[in-house]
């Protein structure tokens, strides 16, 4: 009788911690904050790209300015990524293996920010990706422009390779 006393409770435990974890699911998913607020918070100037995120645009000394891109990176709009283009050649251009091999090497630099290659477009990226849950408008602020920064010294670096 002791045993299936002990089961039954063990039953109703396992259902609890159920209950719980999706309770603290649902609350965590509506205190998911919104991009958009963020962005209006964050003090920077930036662009609303409809319902796709929002762009920010830096003016630079070195050449063209530099567009930062803040999307949403999947469908539950629960994280969302921010990029910049290093370097834009044509459509399914290759890349040489010295520009492959520094943009590794600076990929082991940069904490926050990785270089990600799309030879369908022809792009480098300086990228990061976040979770929105927890994230302020200044810790936002703060990673937009850490990608512009990072973003800009780079293209310096990968212009001749």
């Amino acid at each position: 009788m002791n045993s299936s006393l002990r089961l039954q409770a063990g039953r109703l435990l396992s259902l609890l911690a159920v209950v719980l974890l999706l309770t603290c699911t649902a609350q965590a998913r509506e205190k998911t904050p919104d991009l958009g607020q963020l962005m209006e918070k964050s003090g920077l100037k930036s662009q609303a790209l409809g319902e796709a995120g929002f762009l920010v645009r830096y003016e630079t000394e070195s050449g063209p300015d530099l567009d930062v891109l803040v999307v949403y990176w999947d469908e539950t709009k629960e994280q969302i990524l921010i990029f910049t283009t290093v370097v834009d050649r044509e459509p399914g251009a290759e890349f040489s293996h010295k520009l492959l091999q520094k943009a590794m090497e600076l990929n082991n630099d940069h904490p926050f920010a990785k270089f990600v290659l799309d030879p369908k477009y022809g792009d480098l990226d300086c990228q990061t990706e976040l979770d929105l849950a927890g994230l302020t408008p200044k810790a936002l602020a703060w990673h937009i422009n850490w990608v512009a920064s990072v973003g800009e010294k780079a293209r310096g670096i990968f212009k001749d390779l």
